[in-house]
C-alpha cells in the first residue's frame, strides 16, 4: 500500500440529485484528456468490485449510486454551465459517457453557484418571501439545454438554499424545490423522440433462451432525455410489481431483458455495445387496488433494476402516454363509442342481426352485413342505404374463407378493417342438425354454426385489429340456455355454454390486447329461430306472445355493451323481458389448485409473441 503522499486525490463534492447520488468535480481539476479520467473516478467510487459492493469507495453498489458529473463554465451563449455526466461500471470500473442522468441534473445548478462558477441574476417569487435563481445547463452527452431554477439564501453571497417543505418519494424528510426545464429534450441521441418513426415496432429475437423459437415482441423505441426500450411486462412473461430484487435474481428473464434492450439499440441506430443507453423500461398496469396509480414500471440499467423512476425515463413515459404509445396500444379499451366506427354483423340478414345492424347505422357506423340471404325488409332497408355506408356480403358462416371475406370486404368498401364484430348468425337445433334426429352427413351443423363460427370471427377480429395496432369490440350472443341444462335441446344449450365460457375466457385480452370481448345472453326472442318453425321444439316450449322479446331489446342491449366502459372484457349480461344482469355465478376465479389453467403468475411470453408477431403485419385477403 503507498503513502499518503502517493496516493492520487482531487477536489469532489459529494451531492444528492433526485434518487440518485454522485461526485461532483470542476472539470479543470481533472487531466485534460478524457481518457485519464477512468482510473482516478472509478478509484474514487470504488471500481471495479466484483463484489459489486464499491466499499473501497463513494459508490453505494447500485447504479444509481456510481455515478460522477463534471461540471465547468460553459462558452456557448445558451448555456451558464457545461455537464458531463459519468456512468461507471461497478464490477467492470468502465466509463460509460453515452447517456445522462435527470436526478443528477437538479444537482448541477446548485453546485455550481456555491462552487462560484456562475453569478446568476436573482429572482424572487410573487410574494417576495423567496428567492431563486436559474441556471442554464448545457449537456455534453445529449447536446441538449435544461434550465434549472432553485431558491437561494439572502446574504450578499448568493448560495444554494437547501431548506424547504418540499418532498419527493423514495427520499426521506423534505428540502426547497428545483425545478427543471428540459428545452426539446427530443432525441437526445438519435436525433427524433421516435428514432424509427413508429409509435409501435416489431422486434424480433432469433431465439428466446427457454425452447430457442423465434420471439416477437412490441416494443415502443423512444429517445427524450435518454433512449429508452418500453416493452409491455407480462409480453415478457414478467409481473411488473414484483421487486426489484426478485426481478434481478431471474437471470433467465435478466437475460432476455437485456437481449431485447440491445436489439432495441441496434434498432434506434445505436451502439448495441452500450451498457447504459438505451434503458430498458416495462410498464404495466397498476393492480386494481392501488390508489393514485396509473402505470407501473421497472427501469433497467447497467444490469439492474433500479429502486426509483429515472427522471429522463419519466419524461419518456409522459412523452409515449400522451403520443399514445405502448401503454395506450394495450386495453383496457374503455368506452367506445359506435359512431364512424366499423360494423360488422353475421346474421344480418334478419332477427336481431339486423336489428343490431341498422341500429349501428342510424348511430353513425358504417356496416358491414353477412348472410346467406336478407328478408325483404333487410332487403329494402340496405337497397336505401349508400354503399358507402351499408354493404351486404353473402356469407357462409361454417367457411372459414367465407368469414374472412366479410373483414376484406370492409378493407375493400371502408377502407379498413371493422372495429366492431358481432357473430349473431345462430340455429336452434334445426330438424337438419339436431341431436335426437341427427344425420350422418349434417356432423352436428349447429355447433360449426353457433359456436365455432362466433370463435373464428374472433380470432378474424384479433388478426384484424393487432394488424392495423386498432382497438376493438366483439360482441357474442349466448342465451339463456347458455347457463341451464336443457334435456330437449342439448346441442343449442351446449354451444351457447361454449359461448358464455369462450367470452370469460378472453376477458384478458381486454387489458392486455385492446380488444374487449363481451356477450349477451337473450331469452326467446321474436324473431325467425320462432317464427319461421312448427315443430315440435315450438309446441314443446310453449312460449306466449307476452314472454318473447323483440329483437330490438336485444340489439339495444348489444350497444349499450359496446359503448359503455363498464361492460369489461369477459362480461356477460343475461336479458330477458323481466331481468337484465351479469352473469358471474359458477365462475370461479381463483379456479381448483388441480386446475391447469392459467394463474397471475403464469408465463404467458409464448403467446404474446405469437399475438406481436400479428401487430402491423398486412392483412391477407
Amino acid at each position: 500500500m503507498g503513502s499518503y503522499d502517493t496516493v492520487p486525490s482531487l477536489p469532489a463534492t459529494f451531492y444528492r440529485g433526485g434518487t440518485s447520488k454522485a461526485l461532483m468535480i470542476q472539470r479543470h481539476h481533472l487531466p485534460a484528456d478524457e481518457e485519464d479520467w477512468q482510473p482516478l473516478l472509478a478509484g474514487a467510487l470504488g471500481s471495479p468490485d466484483p463484489y459489486g459492493r464499491q466499499l473501497n469507495g463513494m459508490g453505494g453498489g447500485v447504479s444509481s449510486l456510481s455515478k460522477a458529473c463534471i461540471i465547468e463554465p460553459s462558452l456557448r451563449p445558451d448555456a451558464d454551465v457545461d455537464y458531463t455526466f459519468i456512468q461507471m461500471g461497478i464490477k467492470d470500473g468502465k466509463m460509460d459517457l453515452a447517456g445522462t442522468c435527470g436526478n443528477m441534473t437538479a444537482a448541477v445548478g446548485p453546485f455550481a453557484l456555491d462552487e462560484g462558477l456562475i453569478d446568476p441574476a436573482v429572482e424572487s417569487d410573487v410574494e417576495g418571501s423567496e428567492r431563486t435563481v436559474t441556471v442554464r445547463i448545457f449537456n455534453t452527452n445529449t447536446n441538449k439545454i435544461i434550465h434549472s431554477r432553485f431558491a437561494v439564501n439572502h446574504g450578499a453571497k448568493l448560495r444554494f438554499n437547501p431548506e424547504g417543505t418540499y418532498s419527493i418519494d423514495g427520499v426521506p424528510g423534505t428540502g426547497s424545490r428545483i425545478t427543471l426545464s428540459f428545452v426539446s429534450p427530443g432525441g437526445s441521441k438519435t436525433a427524433r423522440s421516435l428514432p424509427t418513426g413508429n409509435p409501435v415496432d416489431l422486434l424480433t429475437l432469433p431465439h428466446n433462451q427457454e425452447d430457442r423459437a423465434p420471439l416477437t415482441l412490441r416494443v415502443s423505441l423512444v429517445d427524450v432525455a435518454n433512449p429508452a426500450v418500453i416493452l409491455q411486462a407480462s409480453d415478457a412473461g414478467i409481473d411488473a410489481n414484483i421487486s426489484p430484487d426478485q426481478l434481478d435474481g431471474n437471470i433467465g428473464k435478466m437475460d432476455l431483458l437485456d437481449a431485447i434492450r440491445r436489439e432495441g439499440a441496434r434498432m434506434m441506430g445505436l451502439d448495441p455495445k452500450v451498457d447504459s443507453i438505451p434503458k430498458m423500461v416495462l410498464v404495466a398496469t397498476p393492480q386494481p387496488t392501488s390508489k393514485d396509480v396509473d402505470l407501473v414500471a421497472r427501469v433497467l440499467s447497467m444490469g439492474q433494476t433500479h429502486r426509483a423512476i429515472p427522471l429522463t425515463i419519466a419524461l419518456n413515459l409522459g412523452v409515449a402516454s400522451l403520443k399514445q404509445l405502448i401503454m395506450s396500444t394495450y386495453g383496457p379499451v374503455g368506452a367506445f363509442p359506435i359512431k364512424s366506427k366499423i360494423v360488422l354483423v353475421t346474421g344480418g340478414g334478419s332477427g336481431i342481426g339486423f336489428a343490431f345492424a341498422s341500429l349501428c347505422h342510424q348511430r353513425g357506423a358504417r356496416v358491414i352485413i353477412g348472410d346467406l340471404k336478407l328478408t325483404s325488409v333487410a332487403e329494402k332497408y340496405v337497397a336505401a342505404q349508400d354503399k358507402s355506408e351499408v354493404v351486404f356480403e353473402h356469407c357462409d358462416v361454417t367457411n372459414w374463407t367465407s368469414l374472412r371475406n366479410l373483414v376484406t370486404t370492409s378493407v375493400t368498401a371502408f377502407g379498413e378493417a371493422p372495429d366492431i364484430y358481432a357473430p349473431v348468425a345462430g340455429v336452434l337445433d334445426p330438424s337438419w342438425s339436431n341431436f335426437w334426429d341427427d344425420t350422418e352427413d349434417d356432423w352436428y351443423r349447429t355447433v360449426q354454426i353457433n359456436l365455432n363460427h362466433p370463435i373464428k370471427l374472433t380470432r378474424l377480429a384479433f388478426e384484424a385489429l393487432l394488424s392495423t395496432n386498432k382497438k376493438g369490440v366483439v360482441c357474442l350472443v349466448s342465451s339463456t340456455a347458455g347457463i341451464r341444462a336443457n334435456y330437449f335441446i342439448p346441442l343449442y344449450a351446449a354451444t351457447k355454454h361454449g359461448v358464455l365460457g369462450f367470452a370469460k375466457s378472453m376477458a384478458q385480452a381486454d387489458l392486455d390486447e385492446g380488444v374487449r370481448v363481451v356477450c349477451v345472453m337473450p331469452g326467446t326472442v321474436k324473431s325467425n329461430l320462432w317464427e319461421d318453425r312448427d315443430d315440435h321444439i315450438v309446441e314443446a316450449t310453449r312460449y306466449s306472445e307476452r314472454k318473447l322479446m323483440m329483437p330490438g331489446t336485444i340489439a339495444d342491449m348489444m350497444l349499450r355493451m359496446i359503448e359503455g366502459k363498464e361492460y369489461t372484457g369477459g362480461t356477460c349480461v343475461l336479458k330477458t323481458i323481466l331481468e337484465e344482469r351479469v352473469v358471474e355465478e359458477g365462475w370461479d376465479k381463483q379456479g381448483s389448485k388441480y386446475d391447469p389453467s392459467p394463474r397471475p403468475e403464469t408465463d404467458l411470453s409464448h403467446l404474446k409473441s405469437v399475438l406481436a408477431a400479428q401487430r402491423g403485419k398486412p392483412w391477407k385477403a
